[in-house]
């Protein structure tokens, strides 16, 4: 689903339940708001799959380096 129509619904829900916020302020910070909302739901998803990634790899790289004693068993063994 398109990021920008996924907000604007959101926001629209929003607005529609609260009675406190003025409708001018509404249409005035409709745009502002929902752009933060994209930028702060990009960065966290960027963030999270950096995360992952970096995690994944770090796990890769343990399970391939050969550790001193596996090596030193080996030339003890011969």
């Amino acid at each position: 689903m398109n990021d920008k129509y996924k907000y604007s619904k959101f926001l629209e829900s929003l607005f529609r339940i609260q009675d406190f916020i003025p409708s001018r302020a509404r249409r005035k910070y409709f745009d502002r708001v929902r752009t933060l909302l994209i930028q702060q739901d990009k960065a966290v998803f960027a963030r999270n799959k950096k995360h992952v990634s970096a995690s994944w790899r770090k796990e890769k790289n343990k399970k391939t380096k050969p550790s001193v004693a596996s090596v030193m068993d080996i030339e003890d063994s011969t």
